[in-house]
């Protein structure tokens, strides 16, 4: 508060008023959708694409042995792309259902029991996800990448981007 007022663009104003502030939200999809997909995506990577680094590490030390062989390689960046592709498409689908949620809210406060009521039945389904065996077969081809990438490996960019969307979908299952 010490600070002094630097002007932003009105973009990031919502966006750290989105971050900051418990202000409720103006449903309208053009104020806030950019803003909410963004803070989404933001927290995505940077709670998933660290624990991606396995992945991307092993298929560069797939993509090196294949090189020294003379076999053409796809730059790892498609595989991210994929993945973070996936990310972004979740971010977008959590953004519309939080506008959503707001825009059935009765008085549309922030205090609304709608809005805890969602918070809670969305914190009983993840509970209740976390033992499922849906889970658990993701969390397997999540932490054990080498197979799936060996096995669907090559040399064309639009297959390697695929497969970083299916790596991408086994981490958004866990």
């Amino acid at each position: 508060r010490a600070l002094p007022g630097v002007p932003l663009p009105e973009f990031l104003e919502r966006f750290f008023a989105l971050c900051l502030a418990p202000a409720p939200l103006d449903t309208r999809v053009g104020p806030w959708a950019g803003a909410l997909i963004l803070m989404w995506f933001l927290m995505a990577i940077a709670a998933m694409l660290p624990s991606a680094a396995p992945m991307i590490r092993t298929y560069c030390e797939i993509a090196d042995t294949a090189r020294i062989k003379g076999e053409p390689v796809v730059h790892p960046l498609m595989l991210v792309a994929g993945y973070l592709g996936v990310w972004l498409a979740a971010s977008m689908l959590f953004a519309a259902l939080t506008l959503c949620v707001h825009a059935f809210a009765a008085s549309g406060e922030i205090y609304d029991p709608l809005l805890g009521l969602a918070g809670a039945l969305a914190l009983l389904v993840a509970g209740l996800y976390q033992f499922s065996g849906l889970k658990e077969a993701c969390l397997k081809k999540c932490r054990n990448p080498f197979s799936i990438l060996f096995s669907n490996w090559s040399a064309k960019p639009v297959r390697v981007f695929r497969l970083g969307v299916a790596q991408g979908l086994w981490c958004l299952g866990c």
